[in-house]
């Protein structure tokens, strides 16, 4: 059956139709990524528009026959993928439950692809807190580019990328092999995103506060990822007594230890010499082994 007059889809007008489009192309390419590739770990589908479920599992079966270690995003349709995504520029809330490892896949400003006059770029601030506050739910962050016709970069977007990876490599120990805690945040309600056209029309605006943490855990460890640069004494709620038995506590970058106490309140302690640019700090936790 064609899906067109004369095509596979609706915008590329082709002789062939969608079954041999699959049978004579688009099954091939995948053999022969996936053999040019042997150290691939993800291919990403984008939808499965006029497939049908038996031609989404051809897909699935084939990359799995051909390379197992290879992961299948969610989009390859009927549920076949091995890990699910929120949606472009979507991220769920805290209270949703997820039954798979999943991931937000966004932009760096409102554009999928390049576009000259999209000059509306997510701060470096904006895309740490998508990151964080998608980490502390147990997701990943897939982050687009858009490159120009020359394959370059867009300046801001890079220097912005840049920024937000100073951060994260500071902070390695509480991003790298971490998962979600019991307590995802504490502070403000969430500001979710909604979609690509939903942060295109209403901006982003939040106001940080030193009341304001995301969590990550990782063996006895628990962070704290705060995104202000404040200093002075802090609470986190979530860490009170009865939440396990501190034995430790520092700011991670420094190796000196913090002065702490733990109560019905929360967690105290006092952090210092914040730079005053940074775009946030992590307070690490040990709790003791009972």
């Amino acid at each position: 059956m064609y899906t067109h007059p004369t095509g596979k889809n609706l915008w590329d007008p082709s002789e062939n139709t969608h079954e041999e489009y699959l049978k004579n192309k688009a099954y091939p390419q995948i053999k022969e990524l996936i053999t040019m590739l042997p150290e691939l770990r993800l291919i990403w589908f984008d939808g499965t528009g006029f497939t049908t479920e038996e031609q989404a599992f051809q897909f699935y079966k084939l990359v799995y026959d051909m390379n197992p270690n290879v992961l299948v995003n969610r989009r390859v349709g009927y549920a076949f993928g091995d890990y699910l995504d929120a949606g472009d520029n979507k991220i769920p809330s805290a209270s949703e439950k997820l039954e798979k490892y999943w991931e937000t896949c966004g932009t760096t400003n409102n554009s999928w692809g390049y576009k000259s006059y999209d000059d509306d770029w997510k701060s470096p601030k904006e895309l740490l807190y998508y990151f964080v506050d998608i980490l502390s739910k147990g997701g990943n962050y897939l982050l687009n580019i858009g490159p120009d016709g020359k394959g370059q970069v867009p300046e801001t977007s890079a220097e912005n990328l840049r920024d937000m990876g100073k951060w994260i490599h500071q902070n390695a120990d509480a991003i790298y092999g971490t998962t979600r805690w019991k307590t995802p945040n504490e502070g403000q309600e969430e500001t979710l995103l909604d979609g690509t056209g939903h942060r295109a029309a209403k901006g982003f605006q939040r106001n940080f506060t030193s009341k304001d943490f995301w969590f990550t855990t990782k063996g006895n460890k628990v962070y704290a990822i705060s995104l202000t640069h404040t200093e002075g004494e802090i609470l986190i709620k979530s860490l009170k007594e009865g939440e396990g038995d501190i034995e430790h506590v520092k700011l991670l970058g420094s190796e000196k230890a913090l002065s702490w106490d733990q109560n019905e309140n929360g967690l105290q302690t006092t952090v210092t010499d914040i730079p005053t640019d940074a775009l946030g700090y992590v307070i690490e936790v040990t709790l003791k082994n009972n």
